[in-house]
Parts: C-alpha cells; sequence; structure tokens
C-alpha cells in the first residue's frame, strides 16, 4: 500500500491589503508576488483587488501546507495559479510535477480566503 504524505494549508487575509495596487506604479512588489498571467487575469477583471488577494491567500496555503510535508517554496513566483475550463482554480509549482494540489479560494467585500490539500 502507498502511502502519501499530506498537508493542509489554509490562509484568510484582508482585500485592502491590494486596493488602489496600479499595475505599472506598483510593479516591483506586484512582480514579486505573482507571474505575468496571474497579474493579467487579476487586472483584466473589474475589482482586481479581490482577485489578487484570493492569489496571495492561495499561494500562503500552499506554503503552508507544503511545509507540513517537509517541503519549502523560495519564492512567490513559484506558484501559479490558474483556471481550469471548467472555471476551478488550479495550482502549478515550478519544478515539482509530482505534487498533486487541490485548492479552494473564496473571497467577499472585504476578505479573501484559500483552502489547499497537497499529496506527494
Amino acid at each position: 500500500m502507498n502511502t502519501a504524505t499530506i498537508g493542509l494549508g489554509v490562509d484568510l487575509e484582508e482585500n485592502k491589503r491590494f486596493l488602489g495596487l496600479d499595475r505599472v506604479a506598483d510593479r516591483p512588489f506586484l512582480e514579486k508576488i505573482f507571474t505575468p498571467q496571474e497579474l493579467d487575469y487579476c487586472f483584466s477583471r473589474p475589482l482586481p483587488a479581490q482577485h489578487l488577494c484570493a492569489r496571495f491567500a492561495g499561494k500562503e496555503a500552499v506554503i503552508k501546507a507544503l511545509r507540513q510535508c517537509g517541503q519549502a517554496i523560495t519564492s512567490y513566483q513559484d506558484i501559479e495559479i490558474s483556471h481550469a475550463a471548467d472555471g476551478a482554480p488550479v495550482v502549478t509549482l515550478a519544478h515539482r510535477p509530482t505534487v498533486r494540489i487541490t485548492i479552494s479560494l473564496s473571497h467577499s467585500a472585504q476578505q479573501s480566503a484559500a483552502f489547499v490539500l497537497i499529496s506527494l
């Protein structure tokens, strides 16, 4: 019987942390955290702060779950959150194709949350 290492991660963030960010003026900060594809998606939405915050919460939850598995991430850029054809969020990790990640993102006007389950 194969035993999988499982990690759980959750994060809750205030959307106001990302409110009013400008893609050009705040480029150095944004590019430390988000990939170009994530920025394209978030800034295409009517309320970019909610989408930026949800992705940030997702990345934090992934980092927490990986730590439980004895894994480490050195950069937020190593984690990319995109969408499947059905709209469900999908996580891709740079240099780790065998890690299976299930993620759920949610946001309200004030907060964004993420829940992650990882199996190795």
